[in-house]
């Protein structure tokens, strides 16, 4: 009769006693339902992006009342600003300085020029800053890349969505995403965060 004052102690042990782990599980690696996940920074910046769907364009547009509407770098600067606690007035305007500082991320091996017909898609993440460059329009700045003896300058910037898709303010239009492809552009330099 000793031992039945026991048993309220035992069950009590086998209760708190750790479930034992399922065959898949790693036994130093927490179950798979316990894991959290959180979006990359890339993906913040695409839903930021996206809160700004439908805004108009206007040259040198921050949304702000001195700089109503959204232009392209805007996009990039409000989109980016959040993620990174990088005000838009701390970017510079010149793209050969936005690159070269590293501030909305660094050259992308592969992606750091290459026309749009060699433009392997599956290579660009969300989030990734895409400077679209046209080999006849220059602007005053340094060309972003130089392809067999010709210049290349941006005349527009996007930021990838994924799934082929990129969100931009479109000149005389709005802020929208749709098929990277279907923006005008003879090639492309992009940087990734």
């Amino acid at each position: 009769m000793v031992a039945e004052p026991m048993l309220p102690l035992l069950a009590a042990l086998l209760l708190a006693a750790p479930a034992p782990l399922a065959a898949s599980d790693p036994p130093d690696q927490p179950a798979a339902a316990a894991v959290l996940t959180t979006p990359s920074s890339g993906q913040r910046a695409v839903d930021e992006a996206r809160e700004l769907l439908g805004r108009p364009y206007r040259w040198g547009g921050r949304e702000e009342a001195a700089h109503p509407g959204v232009d392209c770098l805007g996009l990039l600067y409000l989109s980016w600003g959040p993620v990174t606690g990088t005000p838009w007035r701390a970017y510079p305007v010149n793209p050969s300085q936005i690159v070269a500082g590293g501030l909305l991320g660094e050259p992308v091996p592969g992606l750091d020029g290459v026309l749009a017909t060699d433009l392997d898609l599956a290579l660009l993440r969300p989030g990734d800053v895409i400077y679209l460059l046209m080999a006849r329009y220059r602007i005053p700045d340094e060309p972003l890349w130089t392809h067999e003896g010709s210049p290349y300058w941006p005349w527009h910037t996007a930021m990838f969505t994924g799934d082929g898709r990129a969100i931009h303010a479109a000149p005389g239009g709005t802020v929208r995403e749709e098929e990277l492809m279907a923006i005008p552009f003879d090639a492309v330099f992009v940087t990734r965060r």
